[in-house]
């Protein structure tokens, strides 16, 4: 799974294993920054990413 900036995601991590949802800021190839927070790769485990038709400007959002 390919996560970029700006796409939103549903996640959990080890130590809060309810589902959180937030904006990712910035990747790199040791975490992720959501919502002003970094996370390890190894903490966040990403349940769902929303596709956002603002970062996919090539692509055609079909709805069904």
């Amino acid at each position: 799974m390919i996560i970029k900036p700006n796409q939103s995601v549903y996640f959990t991590t080890p130590f809060d294993q309810n589902e959180r949802h937030g904006i990712v800021q910035e990747v790199t190839s040791a975490g992720y920054l959501i919502n002003n927070v970094w996370y390890s790769k190894g903490d966040i485990q990403i349940k769902n990413v929303l596709l956002d038709s603002k970062t996919e400007t090539d692509k055609q959002l079909i709805l069904g």
